[in-house]
């Protein structure tokens, strides 16, 4: 098992530091702007959308030879599958999103794009978009991720941690809710991201700074 040195966990730090000062917006936003609890849910429901935008890349960049013929064909097929099926369950995921939480304080999924777009939430929207680009540069492209992982590998990474974050941010903001949503709760929703956030961070990165990218013969 490869030991991760100082130039292995350098750039995971500057990725983390990005990730922590972005998910730290929503608490200015609970503390100063009043946010709800169904914004900060359907904020983090829209990052989803930036994980799979940037997802798109991270399998066209997969180059570890997964033992198929004709990789480059399977990218032709498997990227539109993953947009398309992505796509599918994002969707699915934000009308649960909306029938839990938004319904109760009027939204409807009409006011998605104005939400994110021009609305309350831009700026910690943008902000972690901005953090995820960084994670991108710095740890997937700048110590050559893409080298280690098969296309089937990256074509499903982001789902284990939609599924457990959003399980876990869903129904803790369905609870938060019906306490009333005390600010302090709505802050321990957001840690409890954050914390998360981290674990998944440092845990899938680390994953591939174990092992040595294939080497082709000359």
């Amino acid at each position: 098992m490869k030991v991760p040195t100082v130039s292995d966990v350098g750039p995971l730090r500057i990725s983390g530091a990005a990730l922590v000062l972005a998910n730290l917006v929503p608490i200015f936003g609970v503390l100063v702007w009043n946010w709800s609890v169904f914004e900060i849910v359907f904020l983090y429901w829209a990052e989803n959308l930036i994980i799979g935008f940037l997802n798109i890349f991270r399998m066209i960049y997969a180059s570890k030879d997964s033992g198929h013929s004709g990789q480059k064909e399977s990218k032709l097929f498997c990227v539109p599958f993953f947009a398309v099926h992505y796509g599918f369950f994002c969707f699915g995921h934000g009308i649960f999103v909306f029938a839990m939480l938004g319904k109760k304080e009027g939204y409807g999924v009409a006011d998605a794009i104005p939400l994110l777009l021009g609305g309350p939430l831009t700026l910690a929207f943008v902000g972690l978009a901005v953090s995820h680009l960084i994670s991108f540069f710095t740890n997937y492209i700048g110590q050559k991720e893409y080298e280690k992982r098969t296309l089937n590998e990256a074509m499903f990474s982001p789902y284990g941690r939609i599924v457990v974050l959003h399980i876990a941010i869903i129904f803790g903001g369905m609870a938060v809710s019906f306490l009333g949503s005390p600010i302090y709760l709505l802050l321990v929703l957001i840690g409890g991201k954050i914390l998360m956030d981290l674990g998944f961070h440092y845990g899938s990165h680390l994953k591939w700074r174990d092992e040595e990218p294939e080497r082709k013969l000359p």
